[in-house]
């Protein structure tokens, strides 16, 4: 069991890193090194209050890391202009991106069945209205409900952070 959590918790840090392996790796040994700091208090903790303060610990260390990567010194001005150095706009970007996703994912595992369904097919596999009909033999307007519900839950929990449109209104297709 210990095995996965590393495995997950590794996984999760590539996502906060942008798939840089070593800063990943870097992150996880930096969590692990705060559990045996915190460890008799998290002793006494269920497995899944341990694997939650893992993966917040984590990404906490990804957000502390960030900021002080983007700190940018007056001299490395030039270097950015030239591509040398990302802008620290870019590294927000990004890290928001991932961390938007990540929720993302969380809210789509907690709705029912054929509403992720739905929205995983008409979103990320970008298929039609018709076609995601057909295939779960729903009519076009209950694909339409679903959509409009998944996106209701993704902004409760998103925010501002959210951004899914449909075309240019924001609507889903017309049947």
């Amino acid at each position: 069991m210990f095995t996965k959590v590393v495995h997950d918790l590794h996984r999760y840090a590539m996502t906060l890193v942008q798939g840089n392996h070593a800063a990943a790796e870097d992150l996880v040994q930096e969590t692990f090194h705060d559990v045996a700091l915190a460890w008799p208090t998290l002793r006494n903790c269920e497995h899944g209050h341990q694997r939650a303060w893992l993966f917040t610990v984590t990404r906490n260390k990804a957000i502390s890391r960030w900021k002080a990567d983007t700190r940018v010194e007056v001299g490395t001005e030039r270097l950015e202009r030239q591509g040398k150095v990302s802008a620290p706009e870019d590294t927000w970007h990004k890290t928001l991106c991932a961390l938007t996703l990540q929720e993302c994912r969380k809210v789509l595992e907690r709705m029912p069945p054929t509403r992720s369904r739905v929205a995983y097919l008409r979103w990320y596999e970008q298929w039609s209205t018709r076609e995601v009909a057909d295939l779960l033999g729903i009519a076009q307007s209950t694909v339409r409900v679903h959509l409009k519900t998944a996106r209701d839950e993704l902004a409760a929990v998103l925010g501002p952070d959210m951004l899914l449109t449909e075309g240019a209104a924001g609507k889903e297709e017309a049947p």
